[in-house]
């Protein structure tokens, strides 16, 4: 029952909320989005344009991983966040 609800309010969400991209698109401070080569989440050409005109976002893909990259390549993600931290 708790992952139901859990689940449809992430849902909710989203319907209220809209396009990330679109949103992400519009931040005043630095991004690096990291998505899996493998992703099979929608990530289209037009999220890629519409982010990559905000100078401070960095789209990088971690190859052969899919939507959790964290699990399926833990050290590329995790040297990732070190580059960031510098």
């Amino acid at each position: 029952a708790v992952a139901r609800r859990t689940l449809l309010g992430f849902f909710d969400h989203l319907d209220r909320h809209g396009d990330l991209a679109a949103r992400l698109a519009t931040t005043r401070v630095p991004v690096r989005y990291l998505r899996g080569s493998d992703d099979d989440i929608g990530f289209t050409d037009a999220h890629h344009a519409t982010l990559s005109c905000n100078p401070l976002i960095e789209i990088h893909e971690i190859s052969g991983a899919r939507h959790f990259a964290m699990c399926d390549q833990p050290a590329a993600v995790a040297a990732h966040i070190v580059a960031m931290s510098r």
